[in-house]
């Protein structure tokens, strides 16, 4: 059995909505071109036959609500396809009550610059003060460092008495046919042993 049709809606260069197909196939012919075209422009968010292309069938309606808000935080521009500015969000928490959205996940897409598309629709967050974007990379690669470096700290394994020792949890795990994850458990202190064996810090 086939997939659904989705409804598309079609828009020109300056966002303003100008029809709505039942199809891709049908806004496809409108324009002669192939239905694949028009399927890669809704997932890309780019132009096909000089028009932009947007999945209606997804496209939820927005929660905005009078709320107080306070002021001072990261504030994020909230779009919709095609890149339409509905919405310029005080806070996460703004941004989160609008669609519906963690506060990580739209820190996560507008720190990465991609569209989200998923349950609640498809958006694209932008940070309004490009400072706040620059910290926000940075403090996400600063913490993806320290993770790898704190991984790659030696460690010993022990069992019925034998030490293994590896320069980092990676080289046990891959020698030793034992879960990654397992192990930082152990180093963690949420388990007692991984794969049967004790886990310790070499230098700790």
């Amino acid at each position: 059995m086939g997939r659904m049709p989705i409804k598309v809606g079609c828009y020109d260069v300056n966002g303003n909505f100008l029809a709505e197909f039942e199809s891709g196939r049908k806004a496809a012919d409108s324009i002669g071109v192939n239905h694949c075209n028009i399927h890669m422009a809704i997932r890309n968010g780019c132009k096909c036959g000089g028009f932009y292309w947007v999945n209606i069938t997804n496209f939820k309606p927005l929660k905005i609500e009078a709320k107080h808000y306070r002021r001072g935080g990261k504030k994020i521009n909230i779009y919709r396809r095609p890149k339409i500015l509905i919405k310029q969000a005080q806070t996460f928490t703004e941004a989160q009550d609008i669609t519906g959205l963690s506060h990580s996940s739209i820190r996560s897409y507008a720190r990465r610059g991609i569209w989200y598309t998923g349950d609640h629709g498809e958006y694209f967050f932008e940070f309004v003060n490009p400072e706040d974007a620059y910290n926000q990379r940075a403090n996400y690669a600063g913490y993806k460092a320290a993770a790898k470096r704190q991984w790659k700290r030696p460690v010993v394994l022990i069992k019925d008495s034998k030490r293994h020792e590896y320069e980092s949890v990676m080289d046990a795990a891959r020698d030793l046919n034992i879960n990654e994850k397992s192990i930082r458990n152990v180093l963690a202190g949420r388990w007692t042993r991984a794969g049967g064996y004790l886990v310790e810090k070499i230098g700790a």
